[in-house]
């Protein structure tokens, strides 16, 4: 019973990030204007990279024969985000690297 309820939430979140994905190219002007103090440079291409990573990532964690790849990739892809946004923060307020 715990099997399949774990195995329907894995489901469920992999549905709802790979439906985030597909919202990247569907209504691409709400992801850039999100994006855009994140990535600058760029920030259509960048939308559009993170709307792949995002449905393949979800399609991967659907599938149970991919599901620990794709978390494995969610992981990666928190880990990039998180630290684009260390970046940015750390660039607002100022901080010198020495």
């Amino acid at each position: 019973m715990r099997k399949k309820v774990a195995d329907a939430g894995l489901r469920s979140a992999g549905v709802l990030i790979a439906a985030s994905g597909v919202a990247h190219f569907v209504v691409p002007s709400v992801f850039v204007f999100i994006s855009r103090w994140l990535f600058p440079k760029d920030t259509k291409t960048m939308v559009q990279i993170n709307g792949a990573a995002e449905t393949a990532i979800g399609v991967a964690i659907v599938n149970r024969r991919t599901r620990v790849w794709g978390i494995l990739g969610l992981l990666g892809y928190a880990a990039y985000l998180g630290d684009r946004v260390v970046r940015d923060v750390i660039r607002r307020i100022g901080v010198s690297r020495r």
